[in-house]
């Protein structure tokens, strides 16, 4: 089956798997087989695996953006990593929405859909801004970003990956709008407005300090 990169529209993505012969149901077949408990599965275990391929020089590397996870960030994200569900209920919106988002960009996709609903006048819920691993039908394992309803939300709204999100695993730490300006601006003046990964081997290790500086005013939540 393709991957999510594959399609060169979310409009064919969209065709693919709910069109007259989409692949749907292929999609929850699979994802039953995959996940048993469906997205009660916590996918923490595979960070775990990732995380022992780090350490034995066998990185993963990842379709989005070609990022490899920092061995350190994943430790960071199974002391205060959280299991995620995708958040369905406005994906026939998404659909509908005249702009899309980017192939390939998770990041910024994630970055500047926060600053757009945290901006809008009628917005009542703060979005966060969340990194750390995806799984799903049209997407391998790889380093992903998305947001959900503030630190303590479990619902994932994976704006980059929208049409094939229910059938996907998340898991991953948030950070406030405040928080990941501050972290983002560290790297590249506001001026130049650059998206980045906050757990890839090339910006971690700039950031790291910082980001242990945040993730210590919570509580760990691993095992």
């Amino acid at each position: 089956m393709p991957g999510m990169n594959s399609f060169a529209t979310h409009e064919k993505a969209w065709d693919y798997l709910y069109g007259p012969n989409g692949k749907g149901p292929e999609a929850t077949t699979w994802f039953h087989d995959k996940f048993p408990d469906g997205h009660a599965t916590s996918i923490r275990p595979l960070a775990e695996h990732l995380l022992r391929e780090t350490k034995a020089d066998r990185p993963l590397i990842v379709e989005e953006g070609k990022c490899t996870f920092h061995e350190g960030a994943l430790e960071l994200m199974l002391a205060y990593g959280i299991d995620y569900a995708p958040y369905v209920d406005k994906i026939q919106m998404m659909h509908e929405m005249p702009r899309k988002p980017e192939i390939g960009s998770c990041f910024a996709n994630s970055w500047l859909f926060m600053e757009a609903i945290n901006s809008a006048e009628k917005s009542d819920k703060r979005l966060v801004y969340v990194e750390g691993v995806a799984v799903g039908y049209l997407a391998s394992t790889m380093l992903h970003a998305w947001n959900s309803f503030g630190l303590q939300d479990t619902r994932a709204i994976d704006w980059s990956m929208y049409p094939a999100c229910p059938w996907n695993r998340y898991f991953g730490v948030p950070f406030t709008e405040t928080e990941h300006e501050e972290l983002r601006t560290s790297i590249f003046p506001k001026k130049k407005r650059r998206a980045i990964s906050l757990f890839d081997v090339q910006y971690f290790p700039l950031l790291a300090n910082r980001i242990i500086d945040i993730l210590a005013s919570r509580e760990p939540v691993g095992p």
